[in-house]
């Protein structure tokens, strides 16, 4: 997998070997740019810091986010 920013604020994960970015594989939620992306250890999931002051955690298994 690997994750792409588009529009300076919504994330794309796309499979690396395939390029398919499934609807359920596109994410959003800060209001200014993204500006750093970090995978979980295990890549079931990511973190990214935006130019607000948010954080966000995305489940790509569980479509579950988290942050504020």
């Amino acid at each position: 997998m690997f994750a792409i920013v588009s529009n300076d604020k919504n994330i794309n994960v796309y499979n690396f070997y395939t390029y398919e970015c499934t609807e359920r594989m596109m994410f959003s939620g800060h209001n200014q740019r993204t500006m750093s992306i970090d995978w979980f250890t295990n890549d079931m999931g990511f973190t990214t810091a935006g130019g607000d002051p948010n954080i966000f955690f995305y489940d790509l298994y569980g479509n579950d986010v988290t942050g504020g």
